[in-house]
């Protein structure tokens, strides 16, 4: 056959791509040889597939059409998930291809953990976790919980604990639930006075006023939609100033309540019921770097083991640390943990892709006081996928302090196997460290 008949006939013949996702997608987007329909959505729209490629991808599609109870009916009702978010996932299915988008995220997730799809599961984390600011954390934090990923939810409720103010500030934490606004009023780690928290929670409650119609909001409104949240407020930590100029002066709190109160802050009395426990003072966040270069290097096995030792000459907090990214086309997964006299203080489940222009990425969690003259190790046990098994590193060391803390580094060694990282090179690139105002 001449070229240029071939050619005119490759134009029709979709088969002659070399790529399985593009016959894939031809065949989901034209119907060609479906087997299996779906009803998705109130509406029961219906979608067309194909088993077999369902069954390959998805553990829970496998059983649904080869266990033992398996789908007798060619049309499976999906009333929870809607047509377009459903067609996008099953794109994702055939090409592992899709576009994830704040728009489509949460509905992608909701179908990738219904059937158990990890791969999608770990895009829409990551791209969660990458969409992470001021604006949308609570958005974020919502989601987390509503998806049981508690790896992210700590994720967050460490960013928020960072930029306390600014996310209270934001029209997203007015719009929470009530279970999510506990959840945050319950952390120690909130980084700010707490005049400013009870300012937020009044806000959040004018908000949930006018959303049920009352625009002009009494103060016997806002307590009734407050309700049990005000228990939270921890009044008797805040200065008689604070209390005198931004409490009192409301109508939120009885007068009894108001005069038990004072009575905590000047007496000391705790006759109030509110909360006296202070909640960590304002900190600044210090990225307290290892080396002074990076590098990169080939790692001559797949799986290992990396950890520094540390002590800290004064009482701060521990946020995170930063964790090298692979250096070519793959994925770093593994755990991670913080540890001191061999107790396990933090630990999490972490991935990191290849990126390019990106070397490093923060693994956050809940902040955890050290205390000095305690040694602490960081460690992560790592694994490497991808077509090369190179990794950056760090090389040069520096002296590591944080404003008025000085943290004196420490090789470690690990009775399970070689540690590859030292005092001089190696990886985990450096700490994220709390320091009080």
């Amino acid at each position: 056959m001449a070229n240029s008949d071939r050619n005119n006939i490759s134009t029709v013949c979709w088969q002659y791509s070399d790529e399985f996702s593009e016959t894939n997608l031809h065949l989901l987007e034209n119907e060609i040889l479906s087997d299996i329909s779906f009803a998705a959505g109130e509406e029961r729209t219906i979608v067309h597939a194909h088993k077999m490629i369902l069954a390959s991808r998805s553990p829970v599609f496998f059983a649904m059409f080869c266990g033992l109870l398996k789908e007798t009916s060619t049309v499976v009702d999906i009333p929870d998930i809607k047509y377009d978010d459903f067609r996008l996932f099953l794109k994702y299915l055939y090409t592992r291809s899709c576009d994830t988008n704040a728009n489509t995220v949460t509905s992608l997730l909701y179908c990738a953990k219904k059937y158990d799809v990890p791969s999608l599961q770990k895009i829409c984390r990551d791209f969660l976790r990458n969409a992470i600011h001021v604006v949308n954390v609570c958005t974020v934090l919502e989601e987390c919980l509503h998806f049981q990923e508690d790896q992210l939810k700590e994720e967050c409720i460490s960013f928020i604990s960072q930029n306390t103010i600014a996310v209270l500030n934001t029209r997203s934490f007015k719009n929470l639930p009530t279970n999510t606004v506990k959840l945050l009023l319950k952390d120690d780690a909130l980084n700010c006075k707490e005049v400013h928290i009870y300012s937020a929670l009044k806000a959040w409650g004018v908000c949930a006023c006018k959303r049920k119609g009352k625009n002009i909001p009494t103060a016997e409104n806002i307590r009734d939609e407050i309700g049990d949240l005000i228990k939270l407020i921890r009044f008797p930590t805040m200065s008689v100033e604070d209390f005198s100029k931004y409490v009192a002066k409301d109508l939120v709190l009885t007068p009894e309540e108001k005069l038990a109160t004072y009575q905590d802050i000047v007496l000391g009395e705790k006759i109030s019921g509110y909360p006296n426990t202070p909640r960590q003072e304002p900190t600044t966040l210090y990225r307290v770097m290892r080396f002074r270069s990076i590098t990169t290097r080939n790692r001559s096995i797949e799986v290992e083991r990396n950890g520094i030792g540390f002590t800290v000459s004064r009482t701060c907090t521990l946020h995170g640390a930063m964790l090298f990214r692979p250096a070519a086309p793959g994925m770093v997964t593994g755990k991670f943990v913080l540890n001191n006299l061999n107790k396990k203080l933090v630990e999490s489940n972490f991935s990191i892709e290849f990126e390019i222009g990106k070397t490093t990425l923060d693994h956050l969690f809940s902040p955890i006081r050290l205390e000095p003259g305690i040694e602490y190790c960081v460690r992560h046990n790592s694994i490497l996928t991808g077509k090369c098994l190179k990794t950056y590193c760090g090389k040069d060391p520096q002296p590591t302090n944080a404003d008025k803390v000085q943290i004196q580094l420490k090789d470690v060694r690990f009775r399970e196997g070689i540690n590859n990282t030292t005092v001089s090179s190696g990886q985990i690139l450096g700490l994220l460290i709390g320091v009080k105002s």
